[in-house]
């Protein structure tokens, strides 16, 4: 009997890392001028966002349906395997709740659903975490206990370029995006409870990265677990965030590090640098 994990793709994994993890991914979909993509196999990074910048209208996503968790709960439960799903955050995507339809419809046992409360960097942090477990041969139900005992110990923090598109992909109210508004100010957001919430503003990228490094600061990391970081076709602004970190005695070391992907990055924009690392108890 094997422990699956499946998740979906809004970890943002290379299909590369994926594979190396052990960890099944199942696909939301990005609708851009008309054609529908996989996230993270359909169109390159470099593609989307040079489109995203030139766009006049959003891309739409769609949440992964129940048949596709079906479809994979129901083999690997023919097995006599054990699963544990990790999805982006129920307050994001209805894809958490196809995944608790799905474990109906495949009966219940042997099942194990964790809503993230996260999306991107925070779930490929988790993630890791949850494959290092399995790998040392912790149950399923343990993998998923301890998943959600991470989760609530997460402390998640991204720059935005803009609020532009996460107000035009109505992820924030219009009135919260004007502080994205003003010239030279780098908005800041988190995630609250599995919400996305604009939290702070800064002067430029240098004040943005000096206010995340503060949060670490005054809410310090537990040193069992490495942090995690990402951009939205930003190398320069992630290297620049990094830096820092490093300048200020912040261990880098076997950091979580992806690219933002197409539906993230659909309402993050370009230019998005984020941090995310589990807090001490």
């Amino acid at each position: 009997m094997a422990i699956r994990i499946i998740t979906d793709s809004t970890c943002d994994f290379t299909p590369q890392e994926a594979q190396r993890l052990h960890i099944d991914v199942l696909p939301l979909k990005l609708i851009f001028d008309g054609q529908e993509y996989a996230d993270g196999t359909g169109m390159g990074r470099r593609e989307f966002y040079d489109r995203l910048r030139q766009a006049k209208s959003l891309p739409t996503t769609s949440q992964v349906n129940p048949e596709a968790f079906l479809s994979l709960f129901q083999t690997y439960r023919a097995q006599g395997d054990e699963i544990v799903v990790l999805t982006l955050s129920s307050q994001i995507s209805g894809t958490y709740q196809s995944a608790v339809i799905a474990a109906q419809m495949a009966g219940e046992e042997g099942i194990f659903l964790v809503d993230s409360h996260s999306a991107t960097f925070g779930m490929a942090l988790l993630l890791t975490q949850m494959a290092r477990m399995r790998d040392e041969g912790t149950s399923a139900r343990e993998i998923a206990a301890k998943a959600e005992e991470l989760k609530g110990r997460m402390k998640f923090f991204a720059m935005v370029d803009t609020l532009k598109f996460l107000k035009m992909g109505g992820r924030l109210p219009a009135a919260t995006a004007v502080i994205g508004e003003l010239l030279g100010v780098k908005p800041l957001v988190s995630l609250v409870d599995g919400k996305l919430e604009a939290v702070a503003k800064a002067r430029g990228s240098s004040g943005a990265f000096q206010w995340m490094l503060d949060q670490y600061r005054a809410c310090p990391a537990d040193p069992d677990y490495p942090i995690a970081l990402a951009h939205a076709d930003s190398p320069e602004g992630l290297n620049q965030f990094v830096q820092l970190l490093r300048q200020q005695g912040v261990d880098c070391t076997g950091a979580v590090q992806v690219e933002v992907g197409t539906v993230i990055g659909a309402h993050a924009g370009p230019g998005a640098v984020g941090f995310a690392y589990i807090a001490r108890p």
